[in-house]
């Protein structure tokens, strides 16, 4: 029952012409590379909102815990 549903069934019934192992390969890098991104989407808005009105204690924890993260991805990444 989303908008999303007809596009995701078209997607699931696709044959495609790349091997199993390479497809997995693809879809783990990209849902890696959204995680990122919601990764980094959070930390600016934390930052921003840091700037602009100041940020309770449970969100300054959430920031550091979100950087260090964003830390040990980059790490991995090396």
């Amino acid at each position: 029952d989303t908008p999303y549903f007809a596009a995701l069934g078209k997607l699931a019934g696709w044959a495609h012409e790349e091997p199993e192992d390479e497809l997995i390969k693809k879809f783990t890098d990209i849902i890696l590379f959204l995680q990122k991104q919601n990764l980094e989407n959070k930390i600016h808005q934390y930052l921003a909102k840091s700037r602009n009105q100041g940020l309770t204690v449970s969100e300054r924890h959430m920031l550091q815990e979100m950087m260090k993260q964003r830390h040990l991805n980059a790490q991995d990444r090396n």
